[in-house]
C-alpha cells in the first residue's frame, strides 16, 4: 500500500494530508480489514495491523484486533494473491495441442496456406480462423 495507490485523483490530495491510513478489506464474511499507515508527516506511525468485524460487532459491539501491529506484515505478505489474467491452463494446454498438430502438418508440406489448414484443423473438429493459424506459424518460427 503506498500514499499514490490508495487515494485517487491528484497528487495534491496526499501532499495535503499530514497523515493517511489506508484500510482494505480482506474478508468479507469475518469482515477483516487490514489498516496501514502511508503517510506520517510529524509523528512515527505503527505498523500494518488488521481488525475482525464478525462476530464481534454482533456480539460485543466493537471490532477486535485479528493481527497486531509487528505481527501483521505488509498487505503485500497478508493478502492472498489474485488470480493473474491470462489464458487458463485448459487454453494453454489447447494451444499447445493445435501447434504440434500444425508442426506435423507443415513437416509433410511446407507449403500449406493458411485456409487450407483452417480446413484440416476443420476436419479435426477444431475451430479456428487464419489469424490464429498466422500466429501458430509465428509460433513455430521462433
Amino acid at each position: 500500500m503506498t500514499l499514490e495507490n490508495s487515494l485517487r485523483g491528484t497528487g495534491d490530495l496526499g501532499a495535503m494530508l499530514a497523515a493517511c491510513w489506508a484500510v482494505k478489506q480482506l474478508d468479507a464474511e469475518q469482515n477483516i480489514v487490514h489498516i496501514e499507515n502511508v503517510k506520517a508527516r510529524d509523528f512515527q506511525a505503527c505498523q500494518p495491523f488488521q481488525l475482525a468485524g464478525r462476530p464481534s460487532i454482533d456480539q460485543l459491539g466493537d471490532f477486535v484486533m485479528h493481527q497486531e501491529p509487528g505481527v501483521c506484515g505488509s498487505l503485500m505478505d497478508e493478502q492472498e494473491p489474485e488470480p493473474k489474467g491470462g489464458a487458463t491452463s485448459v487454453m494453454r494446454e489447447t494451444r499447445s495441442a493445435n501447434i504440434a498438430l500444425l508442426r506435423q502438418w507443415l513437416d509433410a508440406d511446407p507449403t500449406l496456406t493458411s485456409p487450407a489448414i483452417v480446413k484440416m484443423f476443420a476436419e479435426e473438429g477444431i475451430k479456428v480462423v487464419e489469424g490464429t493459424v498466422r500466429r501458430y506459424r509465428s509460433d513455430l518460427s521462433k
